[in-house]
């Protein structure tokens, strides 16, 4: 005679197969939005080199999504673009649903917030933002030279943005106006201490910063500074400050160029300075435009004033981050044209 199974031995089974689903359901689950991810990042990539070899090779901006790309599901994706100055953004976006974090984690450009300002759209892809979920941005020159990060501001001055809400994180009042980056915060509110630090990647590495200053001293006169793999807030940023700094007076300068380390907000002593007087300036004869460039490589830092080398140091304090700027004291300072690449 067969024997069945008892109620309890059901149940025994029933447990094991729950706590077997238990554990494999999320797996399975996260293993699909992985390779879900994974999927997009890859069509993201496939459209940005098809992109990147157009512009780079035709110097010239194709008229169809089909043209970069031709395995792409052109009913999820699109791409738009608008001239920015010197420059051109692109936007790769999708509809499809997916998680933006993981498919960010892949590729640190990776937005979920719709863009804001006019784009063309590409032919046979999507025609507007509306119902993307997934944005993924990227700058080229005409020649098709593209930046390392996405942090190309000069395209702001002049497009109606009078505010703050192109900024990442601000300490005291700032403005852009069509003239530039302005800090706003008065003598009489924490020695008019003005920070800001821009949009960009914080693993971001190794870029070159340039950017035009206007700069009118009030005496006596105080300075500005440029971070660097900057971390944190506005309020607590943590990184290397590059400052152009009339006021310094230690060590016999009459001003100098300064680079410190700074730690939550707090800074440190100069990593290395030089005094104007090394090239042929002083604080009375800074001129009023100023054009610096800084490059961050590994371990190696160089900083160039108006085409002159003026700072090349090495450190590893701080190995990523993004870029930020401050002003102290009354001077008028206008930070134009800034770019990061």
């Amino acid at each position: 005679m067969k024997r069945g199974f008892s109620l309890v031995e059901l149940l025994i089974v029933l447990a094991v197969i729950a706590a077997i689903i238990a554990v494999f359901v999320p797996v399975a689950s996260n293993a699909l939005k992985k390779a879900s991810s994974v999927a997009m990042a890859t069509d993201i990539r496939t459209l940005s080199n098809g992109l990147f070899n157009r512009v780079n090779i035709d110097h010239d901006i194709p008229d169809s999504l089909s043209e970069l790309g031709r395995n792409i599901d052109r009913s999820s994706y699109g791409l738009a673009w608008r001239k920015l100055a010197e420059y051109y953004e692109f936007v790769i976006f999708s509809a499809s649903s997916v998680d933006v974090a993981k498919v960010s984690a892949i590729l640190p450009n990776v937005r979920s917030e719709s863009p804001e300002g006019d784009f063309t759209f590409l032919a046979d892809g999507r025609n507007s933002f509306s119902s993307a979920k997934v944005f993924y941005h990227l700058y080229m020159d005409p020649l098709g030279v593209s930046t390392q990060i996405a942090s190309i501001y000069d395209y702001e001055f002049g497009s109606g943005k009078t505010g703050v809400d192109v900024f990442e994180s601000t300490h005291g009042t700032w403005n852009v106006t069509d003239e530039g980056i302005v800090p706003t915060t008065p003598l009489n509110q924490n020695n008019g201490e003005s920070r800001v630090l821009l949009p960009g990647d914080d693993t971001a590495a190794d870029y070159t910063v340039e950017v035009r200053v206007l700069y009118e001293p009030v005496e006596p006169p105080n300075g500005y500074a440029i971070y660097v793999r900057a971390t944190g807030s506005a309020d607590s940023v943590t990184g290397y400050a590059f400052q152009v700094d009339p006021g310094y007076n230690r060590d016999g300068f009459n001003g100098g160029f300064i680079v410190r380390r700074v730690d939550n907000g707090s800074e440190e002593s100069p990593i290395i300075t030089a005094a104007f007087s090394n090239f042929g300036i002083s604080r009375d004869s800074l001129p009023s435009v100023q054009n610096i460039t800084i490059t961050a490589e590994g371990n190696h830092f160089t900083m160039t004033f108006n085409g002159v080398k003026v700072l090349d140091f090495t450190d590893n304090r701080y190995s990523t981050g993004r870029v930020g700027l401050r002003r102290w004291g009354n001077d008028r300072v206008v930070f134009q044209n800034l770019r990061v690449r």
